[in-house]
């Protein structure tokens, strides 16, 4: 491969990124399976690239073999529920594209409706969700169905942008590698999208951010192949309070109801009673109860109780 042959992982150029992604992950073939975002098809087509030699180039990317969308503008546009699922069987599909709105402003809002400024092109070009928790769910809910459409070793090309919502930053890519951890994809590349112009909203007075010029393309496999063992220096106790602490400071809280940090956190493998211990550990049971267990209803993980030793019994290790 020369020089000028290197795929990186930035350009301005997104059409120069989808080949890139074919050239990597399809083998060169720029005919994707399914889009399930197509809108208008602006991704596919001849499009003009000027190299960084200079150089003119068409990039030619083939429409896909199958077109969705929640509102089709053609045709050949397969209708889908905003909420529903894809009509394709389990394991039929080998590569798909997602781009979803990345927005988040209520529909109805009158200064979108009133945008006579033309402040707001963005949103009613690609419309967007509200409040936070609708892209959250949706952004799942659409991975989980590609996921199990996909063939095994099969592909999901995401495209994705941070953005800020109620003067917070919405990180909507770390949201996507979690979601995608947890169903079983594995991440294999990311591409950043990088531009030299943006739409800037009218409605900011004071910038509190900084003003997002970039977008991503995240390659996701299904595959059950070896993946990098992100909690493997972890022992099962510390995995446990590492998931609490999770769950703990990204739930809804109640107003005044403030976050606890991770040190704050009672570790639930540390908190077992002596009788419980030798009930999970040994086998025996012990009608005695010293009351001193925050949670009596805690069962430990299977893979503790196999580990379990005569010395995880001594008061002292608990």
């Amino acid at each position: 491969m020369g020089k000028k042959d290197i795929i990186k992982s930035i350009s301005y150029n997104q059409h120069k990124i989808i080949k890139d992604i074919a050239d990597l992950y399809n083998d060169g073939e720029t005919e994707f399976d399914l889009d399930i975002t197509y809108s208008e098809g602006k991704f596919y087509g001849g499009h003009n690239y000027v190299n960084e030699n200079g150089e003119k180039e068409t990039l030619l990317i083939k429409q896909p073999k199958y077109k969705c969308d929640v509102a089709p503008q053609f045709d050949d546009v397969i209708a889908i529920d905003p909420w529903g699922s894809l009509p394709f069987d389990d394991a039929s599909i080998q590569t798909i594209f997602f781009d979803p709105p990345f927005i988040i402003s209520p529909r109805t809002c009158p200064s979108l409706l009133e945008d006579t400024n033309n402040n707001c092109k963005t949103f009613r070009r690609f419309s967007g969700y509200y409040p936070v928790n609708e892209l959250l769910d949706s952004y799942k809910h659409w991975m989980e169905e590609c996921f199990r459409i996909l063939k095994h070793d099969g592909y999901m090309f995401f495209k994705c942008q941070p953005t800020v919502t109620g003067s917070k930053e919405l990180n909507s890519h770390h949201w996507i590698w979690f979601v995608a951890e947890s169903l079983g994809f594995d991440l294999l590349d990311e591409f950043v999208l990088l531009t030299k112009q943006r739409l800037i909203s009218g409605k900011v007075d004071k910038q509190q951010h900084a003003r997002k010029f970039h977008s991503y393309f995240y390659v996701l496999k299904k595959s059950t192949k070896k993946k990098i063992p992100y909690l493997n220096f972890m022992k099962n106790e510390e995995i446990t309070v590492f998931v609490n602490s999770f769950i703990e400071n990204n739930k809804g809280r109640k107003n005044g109801e403030n976050l606890k940090y991770r040190n704050e956190i009672k570790p639930q493998t540390h908190v077992m009673t002596r009788n419980e211990k030798e009930k999970y550990f040994c086998g025996k049971e012990n009608e005695e109860t010293d009351g001193g267990n925050d949670f009596p209803d805690y069962t430990p993980p299977l893979s503790i109780m196999e580990n379990a030793s005569e010395e995880l019994l001594k008061e002292d290790n608990f």
